[in-house]
């Protein structure tokens, strides 16, 4: 069982690493049908049995994330009701008879997740009411968490990047790193979502996590206190030769605005290239990676998005944008992810970039968090990202245009030096 569970997700803030949609409307049917199909209404009835309960189609959860799926869901024609209602009922009935009297709540839970386990969608999940109000705290932009962002890799619970001072950074936890077990309970099966809200708590609270390092054949115990996590998203310093290395670890509500301060800071002290650093960035807010995308480019769209019912939206550059002519590098990695490949798949398209290092995560879904009515919800893969040539971001990823290995010495930036390479040689090419 899929277990309650958001992705890429973050164990710092909700709206990391699916690109967060306050843009993106859901895709509602020309002729909705408010009354489930049969194979759903069976379901409910069995959970009536079951459980004792009354139910009514209006306020149920079982009915309410079916019809989200179905109005809704990315990829509608996969759906089979049939195997989703069966699969619900089997899920109550064998709890049945290990439950003396089966809780109405947890039966629904039950059956939603034997659904969701059918749609086979690791980014589309249910949150119960307690986990909903846990998710929606996350716009808030402080969290008792580790500071670490995962994703799933292989069907494996998988980090892709701890933050930057945080308790999972001083712990040793890694760009790479598996998660197989929390609090000594296996993550196998788990979704992206489930693993945030188990991994997550209170600062000042432990959780143990049993840890395989990247290219290690035995796991770990690594025991991390929670803390209280706060990201600056956006430094910057000053290379030779007027080259500026701009840091950018998340896309968060101020991000835009910190990074229209260093460009401006950056341009008043005469720098003469630019590196955007992407690498281990997990995504963030849609609205502000457009931004950030429009101070680099002069028209046209950064990206565009396609929903189930095949309706096109796209996302425009924005005018005025502060550095239309810096010569770019972009640098990513296996850790760039969602916003970080759409900002990076911009800037290559328009011919404004190069992108040194890595292929990048490839996460590249639309996903919309729906309330339900008793107050629990539903986070639905509404529709795929496409950078501005079309090039579908999610289950690929971008490759660089030029690859480079990192560096086995922790001393040693092997990306970042190419990437000074790369921009010394356009700087004196366009000298005068």
């Amino acid at each position: 069982m899929r277990g309650s569970s958001l992705r890429s997700v973050p164990l710092t803030a909700g709206a990391l690493l699916s690109l967060a949609v306050g843009l993106v409307a859901c895709a509602t049917p020309a002729e909705p049908t408010p009354t489930p199909p049969a194979d759903i209404s069976a379901v409910v009835d069995v959970w009536e049995q079951l459980s004792g309960a009354d139910a009514s189609t209006d306020h149920n959860a079982i009915v309410e994330v079916w019809n989200t799926l179905d109005s809704c869901f990315v990829e509608r024609e996969t759906l089979d009701v049939e195997a989703l209602g069966a699969a619900a009922i089997d899920a109550m009935t064998s709890q049945a008879t290990v439950l003396d009297q089966p809780d109405s709540e947890h039966l629904s839970l039950v059956a939603i997740e034997a659904m969701l386990d059918v749609v086979d969608d690791p980014y589309t999940t249910f949150f119960t009411p307690d986990e909903y109000a846990l998710y929606s705290e996350d716009s808030e932009g402080k969290f008792g968490g580790i500071g670490a962002t995962v994703g799933l890799k292989d069907e494996r619970i998988t980090i892709t990047a701890p933050l930057p001072d945080t308790p999972a950074e001083r712990a040793g936890i890694r760009p790479g790193d598996v998660i197989l077990a929390v609090d000594g309970e296996s993550t196998e099966g788990w979704t992206v979502t489930e693993s945030v809200l188990r991994i997550r708590g209170p600062e000042g609270t432990p959780v143990r996590l049993r840890v395989l390092h990247e290219g290690a054949e035995e796991p770990v115990e690594i025991e991390i206190v929670r803390g209280t996590i706060e990201i600056t998203s956006v430094e910057w310093r000053l290379l030779p030769d007027g080259i500026a290395h701009v840091e950018i670890s998340s896309f968060s509500s101020n991000t835009d605005e910190q990074m229209t301060a260093t460009i401006e800071k950056a341009i008043e002290m005469g720098v003469r290239a630019m590196i955007l650093d992407l690498r281990n960035n997990p995504g963030g807010l849609l609205s502000t990676t457009v931004n950030i995308a429009s101070q680099f480019l002069v028209d046209g769209l950064v990206l565009y998005s396609v929903d189930g019912n095949d309706h096109r939206i796209e996302y425009e550059v924005r005018p005025d944008g502060l550095a239309p002519d810096i010569p770019l590098v972009v640098l990513v990695n296996n850790g760039s992810a969602s916003g970080s490949e759409v900002l990076a798949g911009a800037l290559r398209d328009h011919d404004r970039a190069v992108l040194i290092g890595e292929n990048t995560f490839g996460k590249g879904s639309v996903n919309l968090p729906h309330n339900l009515v008793d107050g629990s919800g539903l986070y639905c893969t509404i529709g795929r990202w496409y950078s501005p040539d079309g090039h579908l971001i999610e289950g690929e990823g971008l490759a660089p245009d030029i690859e480079v290995e990192p560096g086995t010495d922790e001393d040693q930036d092997l990306q970042l030096d190419r990437a000074v390479e790369y921009l010394q040689s356009q700087v004196a090419a366009g000298a005068p």
